[in-house]
C-alpha cells in the first residue's frame, strides 16, 4: 500500500507539468491577450501594447515564458500577479478556496445523504411504485445539466417565491450563520442533484446483491422486520463502496462546482477560474488549474485506495484500479 501510494504521488509532478503546459500553450493561442485588459480597456495604440507585453516578459518566446513561470510557481510556490487585479494569485486562490470548500462539501454531504435515502427506498420497494418513481427521478437528475437547472431555481425560489438568495455568499451587512445557509442552499441543492441520481442506483444495487446474501436470511428467519434488516443488517456492508464511488466522483464535483458558481455568483475557484478565461489572466487561470490538478490526483488516489479497502480482490501493488468499473452508470442497475 505504501509503494503504491508513493509510486502515485510520484505521477503528480509530470501529470500536473503536462496539464500545465497543455493550458499554458492554449491560453497563449487563444485571440486576444492580457495586454489589453492591462491597458484598461483603453484604446490603446500598437506601441503602448508592446510596451506593456515587454514589461510582463510577454514579448519572449512562449517556452522561455513557460520554463520562467514554471521555476516561479515550483521554487517560489509563486503563481505570479494577476493582470486584472493586480492582486497576487496565491493570495486569490486561498481567499477563495474555502467558498469552493464549503460548497463541494454541502452538496456532497447532500448528494451522499439522499442516494442514501433513495437508494434504500427504490430497494426495500423492488419494483414497486416507490422503485419506478426513484428511477424516473435518478434518470431525470442525471439527465439535466447544472447550469440550466441553476437557472430554473433562481427562476422559481429567487424570483417567483422570494424565499432564497439568487447568488453570493453573504448579505451585505446582514452576515450570519442563517444568512450565510440561506445563499449556500439553492447552489449546494443544484450542485448536488446529478450526483445524488447518481449514486442512489449504486446503493439500490449494493443493497439489492447484500440483501441477497445469507447472513441477511438469517436475520429474517430469526423475525426481523424488513426495515431492521435493511438498515441494521444490509446498509453498512454497502456504504463503503458506495463511499469509494464517491470518491471517485471527487474530479467531477469540482468541475461542476465551476458552473455552478458562476451561474450562482459564488466566490470561489470556479468563478475566479472562469473570470480569468474572460478577462485573458493568465496567472489566475494557470494558478487555478494547477492547484486543482493536485485535488484531481488526491481525489482518485483516495477513490483507488477506499476501493481496494471494499474489495479484495483488488491488488493496488499490481497496479490493478478500483472496483469504480462495476459501477451502473446509468439504469435500474440490479433488477
Amino acid at each position: 500500500m505504501k509503494r503504491y501510494i508513493f509510486r502515485r504521488l510520484l505521477r503528480v509532478v509530470p501529470i500536473v507539468l503536462l496539464v500545465s503546459a497543455a493550458t499554458f500553450a492554449l491560453l497563449h493561442l487563444a485571440p486576444g491577450g492580457p495586454a489589453a485588459v492591462m491597458a484598461g480597456g483603453r484604446a490603446a495604440s500598437d506601441a503602448d501594447l508592446a510596451r506593456i507585453e515587454r514589461a510582463f516578459g510577454l514579448d519572449r518566446p512562449l517556452a522561455v515564458q513557460y520554463l520562467i513561470w514554471l521555476r516561479r510557481v515550483f521554487l517560489g510556490f509563486d503563481f505570479g500577479t494577476s493582470y486584472a487585479t493586480g492582486e497576487p494569485v496565491s493570495r486569490m486562490i486561498l481567499a477563495r478556496a474555502a467558498a469552493t470548500f464549503e460548497l463541494m462539501g454541502t452538496a456532497f454531504v447532500i448528494a451522499l445523504a439522499a442516494a442514501l435515502c433513495a437508494g434504500a427506498a427504490a430497494a426495500a420497494r423492488r419494483d414497486g411504485i416507490v422503485d419506478e418513481l426513484v428511477s424516473v427521478l435518478s434518470a431525470a437528475g442525471m439527465s439535466m445539466p447544472v447550469f440550466w437547472l441553476g437557472i430554473v431555481a433562481i427562476y422559481v425560489f429567487s424570483l417567483r417565491l422570494g424565499v432564497l438568495p439568487s447568488g453570493g455568499r453573504e448579505t451585505i451587512g446582514a452576515a450570519g450563520a442563517a444568512d450565510r445557509l440561506r445563499h449556500l442552499a439553492l447552489p449546494a441543492l443544484v450542485l448536488a442533484s446529478g450526483f445524488a441520481a447518481s449514486w442512489s442506483r449504486y446503493v439500490r444495487a449494493q443493497l439489492l446483491e447484500v440483501m441477497s446474501g445469507d447472513f441477511v436470511r438469517t436475520a429474517r428467519a430469526k423475525g426481523l422486520g424488513e426495515g431492521a434488516v435493511l438498515f441494521k443488517h444490509a446498509l453498512r456492508p454497502s456504504l463503503l463502496p458506495v463511499l469509494a464511488v464517491a470518491a471517485l466522483h471527487l474530479p467531477a464535483l469540482f468541475t461542476g462546482a465551476v458552473i455552478t458558481e458562476t451561474v450562482f455568483s459564488w466566490p470561489g475557484m470556479g468563478r475566479m477560474f472562469y473570470d480569468g478565461l474572460a478577462r485573458h489572466d493568465y496567472p489566475r487561470v494557470l494558478g487555478v488549474v494547477v492547484v486543482s490538478s493536485f485535488l484531481v490526483i488526491l481525489a482518485n488516489l483516495l477513490g483507488d485506495i477506499l476501493g481496494a479497502a471494499v474489495d479484495p480482490r483488488i491488488s493496488l501493488e499490481r497496479g490493478c484500479g478500483p472496483a469504480a468499473a462495476r459501477e451502473p452508470a446509468s439504469g435500474r442497475g440490479v433488477s
